[in-house]
C-alpha cells in the first residue's frame, strides 16, 4: 500500500488539516505516502511530521500545464496504489489517472461544507468524472446520501469516515477561578456565523455584567466584507476589550490549551475537526447542531446543542457552559472523542476499505 493524496493548499483549515493528519498517520503506521499540494502551503505545513513527504505542484490555475506535468511525473515515479484527492483536487486527479495509466486506486475525500443545502443535480461536473474515480469518503450523513444519489459509483464504494484530531495536547489543569477563556476557532466565512456568537455574548454582556469573559477568534480571514462585519459587530457591541486574538494562527495547541469553553456557531458543518480537538483539550462545548455534531456530542451529552441562528438560545448555552467551566474540566468528552474519533479507528476503517474497493 502506497498512498498519494492531494490538496489544494495547507492553509489552515478542516479539509487540510485532514489531509495533513493522514498524512502524519500514514508515516505512523510505516505506510509510505507522499502529500502533494497543489497551489501553496500555509500554516499546516509545519504539522508535517515526515517533511520529505510533502511537495508543491505550485499550480497557478486549473490550466498549468507545468504543475500538471509535475503532479504526473510524482505519480509516475511513486507509483502509487491509492491517489486520494481531497475537495476540488478530485478534477486534476482524474485527468492524471486517465494520462499516467498508472494502476490506482482513486478516492475521492468529499469535505463539502455547506452539505446542509445541496440538492440532487449540483457540482455536475463532479457527476461527470465520477465514472472515473473508484471510492468516495464523506464526512457526514448528508454528504454520504447525495454521492450515494448523484454519482456513478456503487453504494459500498461510498463510505462515511469520521475525521479525527491528531494534535499533543499536555491535558494539565486549568485554572477555575477569574475570567472564562472562550475559543471559537473557525475561519471567517458566513456559514461559520460568527455573528450569533457574538450577538450572544452581546446578550450575556448586558445581562451578566459581572460575569468576566475573554475570547479568541481564531482562524483565516482575507479582509473581505464578512470579516470587516464581524470586526464592526465587535465595536458596536464595545466587545473587542474582551478579545484576545482574532485571526489566523498555527499555534492551535497554544489556544486550545489556554481555553475553558469552545464554541461553534455555524449554519452548516461537516465533522469539524476543531469540535474534535476541543475535545483533547477537555473544553466544555456550546455548538450549533448541525451536521455530524451531535453525533459527536453524543445527542447533547458531551455540550450544549443549540439550533443554528439562534443568539438568544446561544446565550443560555453559554451560560450553562461558564457553571461548568467553573467546576471541572470536559473530561468525559475527552474519553468519548479517544474512543470513537481517534486515529487507530479511522487508519484501521481506511485499510478495510480501500482493500474491498481494491
Amino acid at each position: 500500500m502506497k498512498v498519494l493524496q492531494l490538496v489544494d493548499t495547507l492553509s489552515v483549515g478542516g479539509t487540510e488539516r485532514m489531509a495533513v493528519n493522514i498524512s502524519n498517520v500514514l508515516s505512523k503506521e510505516g505506510i509510505p505516502n507522499k502529500l502533494l499540494v497543489s497551489r501553496k502551503g500555509g500554516g499546516l505545513q509545519n504539522q508535517i511530521e515526515n517533511p520529505n513527504n510533502l511537495f508543491f505542484l505550485n499550480k497557478k490555475n486549473f490550466f498549468d500545464l507545468l504543475a500538471f506535468r509535475r503532479l504526473v511525473k510524482s505519480i509516475k515515479d511513486f507509483k502509487p496504489t491509492v491517489v486520494h484527492a481531497h475537495s476540488s483536487s478530485i478534477y486534476w486527479a482524474v485527468l492524471a489517472k486517465l494520462i499516467t495509466k498508472v494502476d490506482f486506486v482513486l478516492i475521492f475525500h468529499d469535505h463539502f461544507g455547506k452539505s446542509e443545502f445541496l440538492k440532487d443535480g449540483d457540482r455536475s461536473v463532479l457527476i461527470k468524472v465520477s465514472k472515473w474515480i473508484d471510492a468516495v469518503i464523506v464526512v457526514n450523513d448528508q454528504l454520504r446520501i447525495w454521492n450515494q444519489q448523484n454519482l456513478n459509483l456503487k453504494k459500498n464504494s461510498i463510505i462515511l469516515l469520521n475525521n479525527f484530531p491528531y494534535l499533543a495536547i499536555n491535558s494539565s489543569e486549568r485554572k477555575t477561578e477569574g475570567e472564562l477563556k472562550i475559543l471559537h476557532l473557525a475561519n471567517f466565512r458566513p456559514q461559520k456565523d460568527h455573528l450569533t456568537f457574538i450577538n450572544a455574548l452581546n446578550l450575556i454582556k448586558k445581562r451578566n455584567p459581572e460575569i468576566d469573559f475573554k475570547i479568541y477568534f481564531v482562524g483565516l480571514h482575507s479582509n473581505d466584507s464578512y470579516f470587516l462585519e464581524v470586526k464592526k459587530a465587535l465595536e458596536e457591541f464595545n466587545l473587542m476589550s474582551h478579545i484576545l486574538h482574532l485571526g489566523p494562527s498555527d499555534k492551535v495547541e497554544d489556544f486550545l490549551m489556554d481555553s475553558d469553553i469552545g464554541v461553534l456557531s455555524s449554519t452548516s458543518e461537516g465533522l469539524p475537526v476543531s469540535l474534535l480537538e476541543y475535545g483533547l483539550a477537555q473544553l466544555q462545548i456550546v455548538s450549533t447542531d448541525v451536521g455530524q455534531i451531535r453525533k459527536v456530542l453524543d445527542n447533547g451529552k458531551y455540550g450544549e446543542l443549540v439550533p443554528p441562528k439562534s443568539p438568544e438560545l446561544f446565550a443560555n448555552a453559554l451560560l450553562k457552559a461558564f457553571e461548568k467551566a467553573k467546576i471541572s474540566q470536559n473530561f468525559a468528552f475527552k474519553s468519548f472523542v479517544e474512543e470513537n474519533f481517534g486515529e487507530s479507528l479511522f487508519i484501521s476503517s481506511y485499510k478495510s476499505f480501500i482493500q474491498s474497493i481494491a
